[in-house]
Formats: C-alpha cells, structure tokens, sequence
C-alpha cells in the first residue's frame, strides 16, 4: 500500500471504502480530521435514531449526512462501520508508511481521544461481528457494500 501512502489519507481511505463496496466522497473524508467529523456526526445520530435507520431517513435530521443521501436505502450503521473500518486501515496504512508504526499507534489513540469511541454497545457488537472493515485479508470485504444495501446482518 505505499503508493496510496505516498499520495495521502485520502486516497487510502477511499481504496478501502471500495474496497468493501462504498463509496467517499472527498468533500467529506479529504482529511483524517475532516473524516473524524462526519463519523462523529453519524455516529451520534445513529446512536439516537438507531441501527436500523437508513441514510435517506438521516436526510431529515439535518446533518453532514446529507450529502450522502444518494446512497438512499444504506444503513447507517454499515456506512458507519465502513467509515471506521476505513479510517483505521487508512490510518494505519499512511501512517505507519509515513512515520514509522509507533505514528499508526498514535492515530489509534488519537481517534479515541476525539470522542468518537467508544461507540455505543450496539455499534461495538456491529463492529466485532464486521471483521472485514479491518481484515484485508477477509475474504468478506468484497460482500460488505451488498449486505450494508440489503440490510442483512442486523
């Protein structure tokens, strides 16, 4: 993965997305910080409306989700998921590349520290049930964006 590194955050995360089968918009997850942000956001809000609520039923409540109601029907806990999934494994890749492996250890704290986790505990089981938003080796990665459209494994 060092050429996604050599080109940034950015493109590691959007590697891993499609990889799972999602999309990232770079309005949104241009930077680590910025992708922070918007999984803050949705994570509060699924956390509130819970796991079952679809993007296009996010639309309403006014936030950075918005901009990703083309994705209609999705779950929000999968795209979330995917996010976090992505962010890690982003992380870690351009990080780990960048500045040595004690730099992926300091952005794993680093998103910890920001309030984003822990995560409540139905996002945790979620989470732990999805080992291949970190897995690369998964052979799962390739199903996830067509089960987080169907809805299956809720």
């Amino acid at each position: 993965m060092g050429q996604t590194c050599a080109a940034g955050f950015y493109p590691a995360f959007k590697v891993n997305m499609e990889a799972i089968g999602l999309t990232a918009p770079s309005n949104l997850f241009a930077t680590q910080t910025s992708t922070l942000g918007v999984i803050g956001q949705l994570a509060g809000v699924v956390q509130t409306m819970g796991m079952k609520v679809t993007l296009r039923e996010l639309v309403g409540a006014g936030t950075v989700v918005e901009k990703l109601s083309y994705l209609g029907a999705l779950y929000g806990a999968y795209y979330l998921g995917g996010m976090i999934g992505s962010l890690w494994v982003a992380g870690d890749s351009f990080y780990t590349c960048k500045n040595g492996p004690a730099a992926a250890a300091q952005m794993h704290q680093a998103i910890f520290a920001s309030g984003i986790a822990p995560f409540s505990p139905s996002m945790q089981l979620f989470l732990m049930n999805h080992p291949e938003l970190f897995d690369l080796s998964s052979q799962q990665r390739k199903t996830y964006g067509m089960r987080a459209r169907s809805g299956a494994g809720l």
